[in-house]
């Protein structure tokens, strides 16, 4: 226990995600330290959400602002087209 009756959820399938590596370019410290930046200098803060086959979390990404988003399922590959005001396009596997 860690305080008063505070209990860390190691457990938690999010928990290595927060307390490790958020995403493959980000330790847990920097995302933080980013989302605080973003929620005092903006007033909120936004992160894409990918997940793999099964739903289960792999990362959080920073974003500076929503956009439409579609996602197709191509076998063990998932493809992302993020669409908006940027029009980019982007295919992890």
């Amino acid at each position: 226990k860690q305080g008063q009756g505070a209990e860390r959820a190691t457990d938690h399938p999010i928990y290595k995600v927060l307390h490790s590596s958020p995403n493959k370019i980000m330790t847990s410290f920097e995302w933080r330290e980013l989302v605080m930046r973003h929620l005092l200098l903006r007033g909120n803060s936004y992160n894409q959400i990918v997940r793999d086959n099964a739903g289960r979390l792999l990362m959080l990404m920073p974003m500076l602002m929503p956009m439409p988003m579609s996602q197709m399922l191509l076998g063990s590959t998932m493809r992302i087209d993020l669409r908006g005001w940027w029009r980019c396009k982007s295919v992890w596997e």
